[in-house]
């Protein structure tokens, strides 16, 4: 006798069945993508919130120092800066306020009041640039100063801006190269001097 060979079938798998299924797949992995873009698109957005809120609180308290020196009834200032904002204002107390700003970590200023005990004579404000690689913005320093309104000021800022108000004292001396100066109700002996800056004496 002759053995009967054995066929295979593969199953039939209905077209139908398959297209539904290559659908279903389709629009599973749309909804996965779409999930996550909603998700980057919500990152995206928190980020943007964010760092302005962290610019904000670092430009509001990095780098402002405030301090308050007893001085005598007509001391004399110098400040030395090299680009920045400068504001001294004359008030009717004993004493100097005086606020600075610096805009990067490494630039610092450095504070000397003579004599070192007792009601200052003269008050001294130097900036130091600690790293000669930073860029110019970096390097300013703002400072704005409440003082006795005979104080007698000598300042050097090449690349800022320096303005007086109400200061009656006898000698004032004020520099620049490219920065603006603004005297508003000073009396006295007023040198002033700047190359590409304009000058305002009111």
């Amino acid at each position: 006798p002759i053995a009967a060979r054995r066929r295979f079938f593969p199953p039939r798998w209905s077209s139908e069945a398959s297209k539904r299924e290559r659908e279903t797949d389709t629009v599973s992995t749309r909804e996965r993508t779409a999930d996550l873009k909603a998700w980057i698109r919500k990152c995206r957005r928190l980020v943007l919130l964010l760092v302005p809120a962290t610019v904000l609180m670092g430009a509001g308290n990095e780098g402002r120092v405030e301090k308050s020196f007893e001085t005598s009834h007509n001391p004399r200032i110098s400040i030395s800066n090299m680009t920045g904002q400068i504001v001294i204002r004359g008030w009717d107390k004993d004493q100097v306020h005086a606020v600075y700003i610096t805009h990067s970590p490494r630039v610092e200023v450095e504070t000397e009041s003579l004599p070192p005990a007792g009601p200052a004579e003269r008050l001294q404000f130097t900036t130091h640039v600690l790293d000669p690689m930073i860029g110019d913005g970096s390097r300013a320093a703002d400072y704005t100063l409440d003082v006795p309104v005979g104080t007698n000021v000598e300042i050097r800022n090449p690349q800022g801006s320096v303005r007086l108000d109400g200061l009656h004292a006898d000698d004032a001396s004020i520099e620049s190269v490219g920065g603006a100066i603004y005297v508003n109700e000073c009396s006295g002996h007023l040198a002033v001097r700047t190359v590409g800056g304009d000058i305002e004496i009111v």
